[in-house]
């Protein structure tokens, strides 16, 4: 978290000490006579620096962890470099142009920031959406890893033979299904069927008959296998 936050506060200082050697330029270059300069000058050189804070408020709010840089970081500072250049360029112009009615360059700074607002939104709604998506995935795949850590606690709390053989088959039959869940009602229904039916073994392991226990898992067996075969055909 810290090296993280060390990370932000290094990339900020860049457009920060650009700011500093562009007004350190722009002020030796104009001199004594900045007193004597229009509305377009100090148009320009206002909206410049709100562009290069808005670039360090970019990177100071950005976050660094993992699967983060790529899917949030990048595209939003690249979005906000984009804006700065446009920005850097346009109000360049202004200044140098110096004249007392800055109406246009006003005009075209606002669109410059309304399309950047846009374009943040846009990554904003995809990043959210890219969230979403992983962990529906999560989700799925959550589902088989939790039925075969069940069956496995299963094993270590049965001492019949029989019974230890056919949850040995049914973890086979588990460590060879397809890990991803599927959107169809049936294969939900079937997946909560499996569910209860492990659960329902869960309480009878210790005191119910072995017939009793085989028979369950035999059923936990046949709704896996309709579970796979539902799945293999959403597919196909």
């Amino acid at each position: 978290m810290a090296k993280n936050k060390n990370s932000r506060s290094l990339l900020a200082l860049i457009p920060i000490l650009v700011l500093v050697v562009f007004n350190i330029l722009v002020f030796a270059i104009v001199g004594s006579s900045v007193k004597e300069k229009n509305t377009s000058f100090w148009v320009g050189y206002g909206f410049i620096t709100a562009g290069f804070l808005l670039v360090t408020g970019a990177i100071a709010s950005s976050k660094l962890g993992k699967g983060k840089i790529f899917n949030e970081l990048v595209p939003n500072l690249l979005i906000v470099a984009v804006y700065a250049v446009i920005n850097l360029v346009v109000n360049i112009i202004a200044m140098a142009v110096d004249k007392q009615n800055a109406t246009v360059f006003v005009i075209i700074d606002v669109i410059l920031f309304i399309v950047l607002i846009i374009f943040e939104i846009l990554v904003f709604l995809g990043t959210r959406q890219i969230k979403t998506n992983r962990k529906e995935v999560q989700n799925k795949v959550n589902y088989i890893n939790h039925v075969k850590t069940s069956c496995e606690l299963l094993l270590d709390r049965t001492n019949d033979a029989q019974v230890k053989d056919a949850l040995k088959k049914l973890l086979d039959d588990i460590a060879y299904s397809d890990p991803m869940s599927g959107d169809n009602s049936e294969i939900t229904k079937e997946e909560r069927k499996l569910k209860s039916l492990i659960e329902v073994l869960e309480d009878d392991i210790e005191s119910a008959s072995a017939e009793v226990l085989l028979q369950n898992i035999k059923s936990a067996s046949n709704c896996l296998k309709k579970r796979n075969a539902l799945i293999k055909a959403a597919k196909s």
